[in-house]
């Protein structure tokens, strides 16, 4: 088993893109994108490259910018005046040299903190000789890398946990695709937030400060500047003595309910904005029960939160202390933010300042369950910014599988309605995945890709290809239960390959450039834990069309 010597490069501080002043200046404005906790896994962030291709260093620059901390590129080939016409990162200067050594030269001199290396050898060799050097890093990002060693690499680093991110062209179109076993989000930033008050489960303080509000005696200005969560609060203790201690249970008692809270309004018809007008439109809330969205009762279900190990992430040690408080108190910890709604100044205050107490004490009681876990595994301690933004986002963990090639090519685990679903549209033709999965059998089967070696002259040898490729798309279409689509027509189907074996696998930088920027928004996103990432999707620039697909 072989040992590699990787070749550091580094650029040249004083003339690169970013002084040191600058470079900092740049951090300040990422921190405030995905936090201290996001830049520091960011910092930590080992890479390797396989292909120095012009989609795979369009990746490599969007990650290198933002201070991924290391990278590596492996790549046995020469610069070439095929590389001028679509790799950014060469010149004609370059020709003859390593590929490999160019370009991450030129990536290091973009960012002068981040380490970068590189390896004059080809991927397929590497592997062959030494199968453990991928599991030296902790992403990887495979650029048109054929389909039977993307299957090698996956056995290899499936298990282990290590995300897979693959890019590939085809001339006019693209495709990325995520592998990972498990992936654990903790912020998953959604568009739409959860309010949690919990009007309807409130705590001693909660309920004690809303009862001391005295409304009946409160002058007009203070009146009308009484936060609706008070009001409700009183509203649905008022509701609930007339009506045996329950809250409103059906639609007939919710409308009444809402004609309760507008009737305590000692100014319904002033020309202005009161509490009272958000407490009528948000009237629901004084009786809505606090819920815990299926996605997260998934991760409190999910076996690694069940079964701990000492290899256990700490998203599953939280989770499974999150179990516990769940179990103890039946909901999940209060986030503590406060939205903003009509107040004064001082009871906004002191509303926030409850809140966030509230939160600081779900935190430190998760704290209690969460230290005789990590002593039972011998675990470092988490520390108190982890557990924190834990709790803060309680409410939108997700636990996520992405699968590989093995159970895509199975056509028993193949997920038939999930692909008919995300690709048969107007805007996307369903033809064009199995088209590409087409053009990576037969590069299997002649280790050559269709219209790679062929001239558009030589119709005869370009028909027999497109002709190969027709067969191979629609056999893969069979064996998965497709065939019956209507969409699949002969002339599509001929429309798809010809496509296919005109590109020849080409590389065009506006098509590498794009596929390179989408990756690289996941990879961050894989990285930081934040934001929901596909598992896969295919671009259609002869369409600017796009379609995400789940594996």
């Amino acid at each position: 088993m072989a040992d590699y010597s990787l070749s550091p490069v580094s650029g040249n501080a004083d003339e690169s893109i970013f002084a040191e002043k600058k470079w900092e200046e740049k951090k300040d404005r990422q921190l405030r994108l995905w936090g201290v906790h996001g830049q520091d896994r960011i910092d930590n962030a080992n890479i390797l490259l396989l292909n120095a291709t012009s989609a795979g260093c369009e990746v490599l620059k969007n990650v290198v910018l933002p201070g991924f901390g290391r990278f590596t590129v492996v790549d046995e080939k020469l610069v070439t005046e095929k590389d001028l016409g679509a790799n950014f990162y060469v010149s004609k200067d370059h020709l003859g040299e390593s590929r490999a050594k160019v370009v991450s030269q030129l990536l290091n001199e973009m960012n002068p903190e981040v380490k970068g290396a590189y390896l004059n050898e080809s991927p397929e060799d590497v592997l062959a000789k030494n199968p453990s050097f991928v599991l030296d890093f902790n992403y990887i990002i495979a650029s048109n890398v054929p389909e039977e060693m993307l299957k090698k690499i996956e056995k290899l680093i499936f298990n282990q946990n290590i995300p897979l991110i693959v890019v590939q062209t085809y001339g006019l179109l693209g495709t990325v695709r995520i592998v990972k076993k498990t992936h654990t989000i903790v912020e998953a930033k959604l568009n739409s937030k959860v309010d949690d008050l919990r009007l309807n489960h409130p705590w001693d303080e909660l309920k004690e400060f809303c009862k001391s509000q005295d409304m009946s005696v409160m002058e007009k200005h203070e009146y009308i500047h009484t936060p609706f969560l008070i009001i409700l609060m009183q509203a649905i203790e008022q509701w609930k003595a007339k009506h045996n201690g329950t809250v409103p249970s059906n639609r007939e008692e919710e409308g009444e309910f809402k004609k309760f809270v507008a009737s305590l309004n000692r100014y319904p018809d002033g020309n202005f904005t009161s509490g009272f007008d958000e407490a009528v439109e948000r009237y629901y809330l004084a009786y809505t029960k606090p819920e815990i969205p299926e996605e997260v009762r998934e991760v409190l279900e999910h076996p690694e939160t069940k079964e701990l190990t000492e290899d256990s992430e700490n998203f599953f040690f939280l989770a499974n202390a999150l179990s516990q408080f769940v179990n103890e108190f039946g909901v999940l910890p209060v986030i503590g933010d406060v939205p903003d709604f009509h107040s004064d100044s001082k009871r906004y205050v002191q509303l926030k300042d409850i809140y966030w107490r509230k939160n600081r004490a779900d935190m430190k009681k998760l704290g209690d369950y969460l230290t005789p876990l990590l002593e039972r595994y011998n675990r470092k301690a988490i520390s108190s910014m982890e557990i924190k933004e834990f709790c803060k986002n309680s409410h939108y963990l997700r636990v996520m599988r992405f699968e590989g090639y093995e159970k895509e090519y199975n056509p028993s685990t193949f997920k038939k309605d999930s692909i008919y679903e995300n690709l048969y549209s107007d805007q996307f033709e369903i033809g064009w995945y199995f088209m590409i999965r087409a053009v990576e059998a037969y590069y299997s089967k002649h280790q050559v890709y269709a219209g790679d070696h062929t001239e558009l002259e030589d119709s005869e040898r370009f028909q027999s290809e497109v002709q190969e490729l027709v067969s191979i798309a629609k056999e893969l279409v069979k064996n998965v239960g497709l065939s019956d689509i209507d969409q699949l027509t002969e002339a599509n189907w001929e429309a798809y390959a010809q496509e296919m074996v005109r590109a020849g696998k080409a590389e065009l930088h506006n098509i590498a450039s794009l596929i390179g920027g989408v990756a690289a928004q996941e990879l961050i996103k894989l990285c930081t834990h934040q934001r929901i990432p596909f598992n896969g999707w295919i671009f259609n620039g002869i369409a600017s069309s796009s379609a995400t697909l789940e594996f």
